[in-house]
């Protein structure tokens, strides 16, 4: 029987103990052991391992804060803070509309950024998880759904711990709430995927180094700060293969293109002009020619609009990215696909890495002594050596495995700490240890 403590209540443990306890000492049989073939293992089916792994990965998240509770908290209090920062941006006026943009840059990319808590976490478990599915506990495939089931919906929770303090401090309009949780949430499912990915890497920093590399590089080319048009070739692919380009263009068309539109609480600091007149703002790109508007008092640089789609089409005469026509389900698909893409090269790497496994090495035919505190194992199978097959073969035969004098140590610090000079003590783990086991018994030391 196995037990883990994480998963098995304490009783269920000391019910295991006082089992084995109350066993007692078994008898050697006298004369030969038939050596019988294992019956072979209960193949589960691959729903019975998704709802085992679902249950299991539940349980992980419950007991482990860092893996999403630490994370909603953090975009809470990210975005919190910079909303606090772009205190002044509450007065709706010209002079701030640009910082409604900056601010929703911010928000996004900080929360993005917390999925390295994700990388730490998921390293530790893929030592596990390589473990399990090598031994045949489950599939891969069965892991990495189950692992989804709860990556979607917390990803969008921790959106939604972002996007409160956005609206609530820095009054933004309730109304886009619904669309902008949306494209927020599926922006951070993509990042999360890529974290796990980079989980698998062979050091749990090189795991970080690379997620942060991803996220930089994303935000980097997310059309913010250099337009898809003008970066060269090979380099403009990463402004198609990342997901903060796509995110960024439907989050703030979700953000603007209602806003103030239905007469509600715009921008002020505008007045209407003739399209004719110098320094008259046109609305021909969104089909009226013959209406438009200027800032009084303001330079030409600082006049963007009342309204939301005048908003996007001014400040998308600056940053291209940023366009009052809808490409929401567009984004919404790209997302998707580089979700989706993330967790296939996860998969696909995993069984990369299940492939180059170890494989066991025959032991050499005779032993060194060995030095220091060891002694040497004494190792004898009825005096007989022989290759292994001839002897599971005879079945009127029985094996017998001896060992005596078994003593291992380590070298470890005198209790106290003290100076780094001091000299490490040897400790015993095991210490003249003897036993024996014959075909057909366990032997556990």
């Amino acid at each position: 029987s196995i037990a883990n403590a994480d998963f098995t209540s304490p009783a269920e443990v000391e019910a295991v103990l006082a089992a084995w306890e109350g066993r007692g000492p078994q008898e050697e049989e006298e004369g030969s052991v038939a050596l019988l073939p294992l019956p072979p293992a209960p193949q589960k089916s691959f729903c019975t391992e998704l709802l085992v792994l679902v249950g299991k990965h539940g349980r992980i998240a419950y007991k482990d804060p860092l893996l999403y509770l630490a994370r909603l908290c953090g975009a809470f209090f990210f975005t919190l803070f910079l909303c606090v920062l772009f205190v002044y941006q509450r007065t709706k006026s010209q002079e701030y509309v640009l910082q409604h943009v900056f601010l929703g840059s911010f928000a996004m990319g900080s929360c993005a950024i917390l999925a390295l808590a994700a990388v730490f976490v998921g390293h530790a478990e893929a030592q596990i998880v390589r473990r399990e599915v090598t031994d045949g506990m489950y599939g891969q495939l069965a892991y990495g759904m189950a692992t989804a089931v709860y990556q979607v919906p917390m990803m969008f929770l921790v959106a939604i711990c972002g996007l409160v303090p956005l609206y609530a401090v820095a009054a933004w309009p309730w109304e886009s709430l619904p669309t902008v949780w949306l494209v927020f949430g599926t922006f951070l499912v993509a990042f999360e995927m890529a974290a796990q990915l980079f989980s698998l890497d062979g050091k749990v920093l090189f795991g970080l180094l690379n997620f942060q590399n991803i996220w930089f590089t994303s935000f980097i080319f997310s059309g913010i700060f250099v337009t898809r048009e003008d970066v060269i070739w090979p380099l403009r692919v990463f402004t198609y293969i990342l997901p903060f380009g796509w995110g960024t263009r439907s989050f703030f068309w979700a953000l603007f293109h209602d806003w103030g539109v239905d007469g509600s609480d715009g921008f002020s600091g505008t007045a209407p002009c003739d399209p004719g007149l110098p320094g008259c703002f046109s609305d021909a790109v969104r089909g009226s020619p013959d209406t438009g508007f200027f800032c009084p008092g303001l330079p030409a640089v600082e006049c963007w609009g009342d309204v939301g789609p005048r908003i996007l089409d001014s400040i998308g005469s600056v940053y291209r990215i940023l366009t009052s026509e809808n490409t929401l389900a567009a984004d919404l698909g790209y997302l998707v696909a580089i979700a989706a893409a993330f967790k296939a090269l996860y998969l696909l790497r995993l069984a990369s890495l299940l492939r180059l496994r170890a494989v066991p090495r025959r032991p050499p035919a005779a032993l060194p002594p060995l030095d220091g505190p060891q002694r040497q194992t004494l190792l004898t199978v009825n005096d007989v050596v022989a290759p292994p097959s001839p002897l599971l073969a005879a079945a009127g035969r029985g094996l017998r495995f001896a060992f005596s004098d078994c003593s291992f140590a380590i070298q470890v610090r005198p209790a106290g700490g003290g100076s780094c000079a001091r000299k490490s003590e040897t400790r015993y783990l095991l210490r003249d240890v003897s036993a024996s086991v014959s075909s057909g018994e366990v032997l556990a030391v």
